[in-house]
């Protein structure tokens, strides 16, 4: 029986995909599509306390400056609105959403946003430049778990009652085990670990040591003791990341807005800037103006202009959690 004839243009895919397939380095599209990056877990720290030298800053009232519990209701008021649209537009997904006592350093401490979410790296960076830029913070932060990862961490968790959920009774403690080891500076992010209060400490400069964890243990118990509250420290690593803007030399945030269109993300960063910027404006002077604060935002100076912007984070101050 003779051979069906065969087009020469058919043969020569034929032939080409039998390669392929043989092929042990073929194009993964031959084979099977290639394994999109993986969405892992991430904790992102951020507040609504404006960074030093943004417009914000001098636009509306000091936060800083007012009571925990005012602070919560207008940093919850914006950041609840904040959030969903950094999430729809990165595409990370939301996994919960508190806010707990963050400290940095001897400064009072305020209302911390603390969002899980489940994203890749690229849509958590995104997601930093996005609400950094919005809440004109000069650092926000992400973290995860992972054996491997460059940066030691801790968890001090309240075992018994809740007091660290307390801003009074978190200060103080952070306060007592800082002074005990400087080390531990600048900063801690509330947390809840079961429904239990704690502080979470990243070592964002990465110079702490193995030997570090047993004067780390020891200070914590100190100040558990002395505050007659009953806790306990985990050790573990995290890969860290964070994204910020020097706001004194880049006041229209320019290193957030670069860092986005340098990731591919051109038309998301002038959305920030045209249409979302104002609209967040409109929200945080709404909120000042329903706690009689304020009527409104007042026109924001003419900045000069802005040398070249970078996209490193500035350098001035590091924080461990997402202060302004």
């Amino acid at each position: 029986m003779p051979l069906p004839k065969v087009r020469p243009a058919s043969l020569f895919r034929l032939l080409l995909l039998l390669a392929l397939l043989a092929c042990p380095h073929a194009p993964v599209g031959a084979q099977r599509r290639a394994k999109a990056p993986a969405a892992r877990e991430w904790k992102i720290a951020f507040e609504l306390a404006f960074g030093e030298g943004s417009p914000y800053a001098s636009e509306f009232p000091n936060l800083y400056e007012l009571p925990y519990g005012t602070n919560l209701s207008i940093t919850k008021e914006v950041l609840d609105r904040v959030v969903p649209v950094a999430l729809a537009e990165t595409g990370a997904r939301r996994l919960s959403l508190a806010y707990l006592p963050g400290g940095f350093e001897s400064f009072p401490v305020v209302p911390s946003a603390q969002l899980d979410a489940r994203a890749t790296e690229a849509q958590t960076r995104a997601a930093l430049d996005v609400i950094g830029y919005l809440a004109q913070q000069s650092l926000v932060i992400a973290s995860r778990r992972e054996p491997s990862g460059e940066r030691a961490a801790l968890r001090v968790t309240q075992t018994r009652g809740g007091d660290l959920a307390s801003p009074a009774a978190a200060q103080k403690f952070w306060r007592r085990l800082s002074g005990l080891v400087p080390k531990l500076n600048p900063g801690f992010s509330g947390t809840l670990a079961g429904g239990r209060p704690g502080l979470f400490i990243i070592d964002t400069d990465g110079d702490w040591l193995t030997s570090d964890e047993e004067k780390f243990d020891a200070a914590a118990d100190a100040a558990s003791k002395e505050q007659n509250v009953t806790t306990t420290v985990e050790h573990f690593r995290v890969v860290y990341v964070s994204a910020g803007n020097d706001w004194k030399r880049y006041p229209k945030g320019e290193q957030y807005l670069k860092r986005l269109r340098d990731a591919g993300r051109r038309a998301l960063a002038a959305r920030l800037e045209r249409v979302y910027r104002p609209r967040v404006e409109r929200w945080i002077a709404a909120a000042f103006a329903r706690r009689g604060l304020g009527s409104g935002a007042r026109p924001p100076a003419k900045p000069e202009p802005a040398p070249r912007p970078s996209t490193a984070p500035p350098r001035a101050r590091k924080f461990a959690t997402g202060r302004g």
